[in-house]
């Protein structure tokens, strides 16, 4: 995905910012995820953006990848949300990895899940002369996995200019195909490679692990790529004709030769406008044709731009008006994300108006679908000052993710999550314990094990140990939880408080409910655990204390507090 330059500030106002319906919609930003639907965050001292997004497939966390300015240039930037939007403590720090390759500016673009359940990530790095293909794959904790490349990494220098990769996929062997751009005989060319899972260049694709691909008479890039059902690999973006760009898509076999059974001779071109025109994400539909994305320049100004291909290389002509659509939504509009619903919709987003994000729903005609939103489309200002949407990804849900950047005094990285649909309720307690004044843990954890929810404490004989149990509402509607503890145990007494009413009889029987909590909200328990002065040293002991849904008891979460004797 390339990512155009876009103006902070905008003269004209979207026609169409209005204020949400009462009732939820499609197309309304979701009010359970982060604060009222979107989430920035600022991670260095310079802009943070986000490009690309996925959805882990486990757990639905969001993962997401951009750059960050350190002053000197720009490290990779990867950041992991829990589904409520907010970061995910257990990946990285505080949720936030950066990478760096060098002193120079490196750029991640692209960001997939490997059946392994680790996080592939595609981009450049600056080899200080030029740029160098590169790839990183990090473990579910955010950590380089060492067992990849060299110490986590992989960067591949396809020619003496700048080689950027913009678009991934991952085929069916776990190969990491990847797509963009490298400079050959001073114009840019489509360039591809793939590695093997261990991070090598996979020398039976193509020369030696790559291709190069000359389009058209001009400067031709690859911005996005994917792998149809039968293992042939599309690549996607603009070709220059010597005139202006048109959108571009190349096939090649399993090999990396080009299919020439594709389009024409293996590659397929669309002048949409009678300017620029250029594809910045496809997806396949359930038939495995190329839905493709971008923009299409007007003469006027940018627009939105989609066309679908079929498995021919054709463009088909049910959809939009032979094969193609537009839409004009503000000032400068370009599509950088492209998704499917598994009804067949067409989900597109990107930036609006030149200072929005913009997200537009099509039918499998290729009509703005009004059902969504407004007439089809939605804008979203987190800040008044400029905003860019960017990729796009769909939870199980159905739920839209799109990630991009909202400036304030600089860009900050940024994501919204829209609804499809009215939200179906979803009733979720979660636990969290702390030791005194400690820290929490086990936020955003949800198991009745208490995996990683257990807080441990030494004590002497005679002494009391206090731990506070928070039990919060992660669903998305109000809801009541019974609270179940652990009583009395040899050498210990146990009392669980409210505030300061003793509830210890009705949460050991498992009775205990609390008030109702809206979603978001939360209520606190205070277990004070007493080592009598029988206790044996060297004894632990455990309290598990669970909460479970009164509305869905499918839903229940778990805390553990051990105490170990100590002389």
């Amino acid at each position: 995905m390339r990512r155009l330059a876009v103006a902070i500030l905008v003269a004209t106002l979207l026609p169409l910012l209005i204020e949400s319906p009462a009732l939820a919609a499609a197309g309304d930003l979701d009010a359970t995820f982060g604060s009222s639907g979107t989430v920035t965050t600022s991670v260095g001292s310079g802009d943070d953006v986000l490009v690309a997004v996925t959805v882990q497939p486990s757990d639905q966390a969001i993962v997401a990848v951009g750059y960050t300015a350190t002053g000197s240039g720009d490290d990779w930037l990867i950041m992991r949300y829990n589904p409520n939007g907010t970061l995910d403590a257990t990946f990285g720090s505080g949720g936030i990895v950066t990478t760096s390759f060098g002193s120079g500016t490196d750029h991640a673009h692209a960001v997939a899940i490997d059946a392994n359940g680790k996080i592939v990530v595609a981009g450049y790095s600056d080899n200080i002369t030029s740029h160098d293909f590169s790839i990183a794959r990090y473990t579910s904790s955010g950590a380089l996995d060492g067992t990849f490349g060299s110490g986590g990494t992989t960067t591949t220098s396809l020619g003496t200019g700048d080689d950027e990769i913009n678009g991934m996929a991952i085929d069916a062997n776990g190969k990491i195909v990847v797509a963009g751009q490298t400079v050959v005989s001073l114009k840019n060319e489509f360039a591809l490679a793939r590695y093997t899972t261990s991070g090598s260049l996979d020398t039976t694709f193509g020369s030696s692990g790559s291709v190069k691909t000359d389009v058209g008479a001009g400067s031709d890039a690859a911005n996005a790529v994917a792998i149809q059902g039968n293992g042939k690999i599309v690549a996607a973006g603009r070709s220059n004709n010597g005139t202006d760009r048109d959108f571009a898509l190349v096939r090649y076999t399993t090999d990396g030769s080009i299919d020439t059974s594709y389009g024409t001779g293996g590659i397929q071109t669309t002048a949409i406008g009678p300017a620029d025109d250029e594809i910045q994400a496809i997806a396949l539909d359930g038939s495995g044709d190329v839905v493709a994305a971008g923009y299409s320049d007007s003469g006027v100004d940018l627009d939105f731009a989609l066309a679908r291909y079929d498995t021919s290389g054709s463009l088909d002509g049910t959809f939009g008006s032979g094969g193609t659509t537009t839409t004009n939504i503000g000032h400068n509009d370009t599509a950088y994300g492209v998704a499917i619903q598994g009804d067949g919709m067409i989900v597109v987003s990107g930036t609006a108006g030149s200072s929005y994000f913009g997200v537009a729903r099509y039918t499998t005609g290729g009509v703005l679908d009004g059902g969504f939103g407004t007439g089809g489309v939605v804008y979203t200002q987190i800040s008044p000052f400029g905003n860019n949407g960017f990729g796009t990804a769909l939870q199980a849900d159905g739920s839209i993710v799109v990630v991009g950047d909202a400036y304030g005094t600089r860009y900050d990285a940024a994501a919204a999550r829209y609804l499809v649909a009215p939200p179906v309720p979803y009733y979720q307690p979660d636990g969290a314990i702390r030791l005194g004044k400690g820290k929490y843990v086990g936020d955003n954890a949800y198991n009745t094990t208490a995996a990683k929810q257990t807080v441990t404490a030494k004590a002497l004989r005679g002494s009391k140990k206090t731990f506070t149990v928070r039990v919060e509402n992660d669903g998305n509607s109000t809801d009541t939880f019974t609270v179940k503890g652990k009583g009395a145990q040899t050498g210990f007494a146990v009392k669980y408080f409210q505030g300061t009413t003793d509830v210890t009889s009705s949460v050991v029987a498992g009775t205990f409910t609390t008030s109702s909590i809206a979603s978001g909200g939360s209520i606190t328990l205070k277990l004070v655990i007493t080592v009598k002065k029988t206790a044996k040293v060297g004894v632990t002991r455990s309290w598990l204390v669970s909460a479970t849904s009164v509305t869905d008891a499918t839903k229940k979460d778990a805390v553990k507090a051990k105490v170990r004797v100590k002389g």
